[in-house]
């Protein structure tokens, strides 16, 4: 079995240039996830416990890479 890994979510923030960052907003972060079991389906499912309607969009980083170049849309 893979290692379990933790997630960190950022939201209800705002994205700015020079250099990008995410400012403001909460952070929270899930414990547990199972990387063989880890999926769009799951993302959304967390995104929907936080209180947020389906559809939203969503982005991820790239581990080990800045924003500017491993900012990716899910």
């Amino acid at each position: 079995m893979d290692e379990l890994f933790t997630v960190e979510i950022h939201h209800q923030g705002h994205f700015v240039e020079n250099p990008v960052r995410y400012v403001e907003g909460f952070v929270n972060h899930v414990d547990d996830c199972d990387p063989e079991k880890w999926s769009k389906l799951e993302v959304e499912d967390i995104v929907e416990r936080l209180g947020y309607p389906k559809h939203k969009l969503l982005w991820y980083r790239i581990p080990g890479l800045g924003l500017e170049e491993g900012l990716r849309e899910l």
